[in-house]
């Protein structure tokens, strides 16, 4: 009985010094010593005293070049806030990832990266005494025109993030237009003919609004230079983009 009542203690003094730490997180923008315009450095001020935020690796400032804070709150109820950042990368570099920064301990912090909040919509749900960060992400599909959506729920307990589940849309919304590899192959119902399903698409929403063009006004398609012998304009195609092609 002595024993649990002196546990207690010891545990009802941990949680208030928890509680009694106040954080202030920010983000300036600063001259860059690195081949960057600008850099965007992540500092957080603890007790006067002012650190910045700097893992030791090159994507911290080039996949995450653009770096907001989106939300500070207690994630994992232990009473210390953690930030949570909205990044993006420069250029066409590295789309939208959210990274969570937590206090370990007086002047040792952690910066937290998951796959699940990388390219999503985020929202924060208070549930049951817990805090879960909801992913909703959208993705194109491969070598089709679907959509796969997905949506996960975590929770950071212990400074780690823990996919409490994730589950798959299977609800669609009928498409007003619809194209299929076969239509794609008949190849006397437009002159030309579209090579690609979004060239097709794109024919069906003219004749939807403006039907047929009579007579027949379009002989070629515009292709760049650049393209070569690949007739689809998307840069995407390009071998500069192929991760297999000789540097």
């Amino acid at each position: 009985m002595i024993t649990l009542n002196f546990s207690l203690q010891i545990f009802t003094s941990a949680a208030l010094a928890a509680e009694n730490v106040n954080l202030v997180y920010s983000i300036e923008i600063v001259d860059s010593n690195k081949d960057l315009i600008i850099q965007r450095n992540v500092y957080v001020e603890e007790n006067k005293v002012k650190y910045l935020i700097e893992p030791n690796t090159r994507d911290w400032y080039y996949h995450h070049y653009y770096k907001e804070i989106y939300k500070v709150l207690d994630l994992d109820g232990d009473g210390i806030d953690e930030a949570i950042i909205w990044t993006h990368g420069s250029g066409n570099c590295c789309g939208d990832e959210y990274l969570i920064i937590k206090r370990i301990d007086e002047g040792f912090y952690t910066v937290i990266e998951d796959n699940e909040l990388s390219l999503v919509d985020l929202e924060i749900r208070h549930t049951n005494e817990k805090t879960i960060l909801v992913a909703r992400d959208t993705g194109d599909g491969a070598g089709n025109t679907s959509l796969e959506e997905t949506i996960a729920y975590l929770e950071l307990v212990n400074g780690e993030l823990k996919l409490i589940e994730k589950h798959y849309n299977t609800a669609w919304l009928p498409a007003e237009i619809q194209i299929t590899s076969k239509e794609l192959e008949e190849k006397q119902k437009y002159t030309p003919m579209p090579k690609f399903k979004d060239a097709l698409y794109l024919r069906k929403i003219y004749e939807k609004f403006y039907g047929k063009i009579e007579p027949k006004l379009i002989s070629k398609y515009w292709v760049p230079n650049w393209s070569g012998e690949n007739p689809d304009s998307s840069a995407r195609y390009l071998d500069i983009f192929d991760a297999d092609a000789e540097n």
